[in-house]
């Protein structure tokens, strides 16, 4: 019993090591995710550990592929929204995954449809096929960067 006792206190403590970790890795915009999270229902650590995992939390990332700003937006996808300004990407990453939660039900389902696009996605479920390595890697460390932060344990 003494064991279970001292297992749980020493997971508390990761636990609030790794939320207090994720939100200084997030520095100056973990108020940026908490508002975009108050406002659209999406926890800020998992907007947080996105941007974490888009960016590394650098508003000036370019991908190959088309991606911009802390949140590896497309601007195709987000007319009228500055990807490089932090201010306007966060809330508008938020209202996204907001969206991809309501439509398919799950943080896991919302995070591969903001990574691989959600008409992949909706094809990959209607069709039962695999997701690419790339997208369950990311729904994977996104998962778990938000969960040592807080979010799901």
């Amino acid at each position: 019993m003494k064991w279970l006792f001292l297992a749980g206190i020493f997971t508390l403590a990761v636990i609030g090591m790794s939320e207090l970790s994720l939100r200084r890795r997030a520095g100056i915009y973990w108020p940026m995710f908490v508002s975009a999270s108050q406002v659209s229902g999406v926890p800020s650590a998992l907007l947080a550990a996105q941007a974490a995992q888009e960016s590394g939390f650098d508003p000036t990332a370019r991908s190959g592929a088309g991606a911009e700003g802390i949140m590896q937006l497309e601007p195709q996808y987000y007319s009228g929204v500055d990807p490089f300004n932090p201010v306007q990407a966060i809330p508008a990453a938020a209202v996204s995954m907001a969206e991809y939660h309501r439509r398919f039900g799950s943080w896991r389902l919302a995070l591969a449809a903001y990574n691989w696009g959600p008409t992949a996605l909706a094809k990959s479920i209607k069709d039962g096929t695999d997701w690419p390595s790339e997208t369950r890697k990311y729904v994977r460390v996104v998962l778990a960067d938000a969960a040592l932060g807080g979010l799901f344990a």
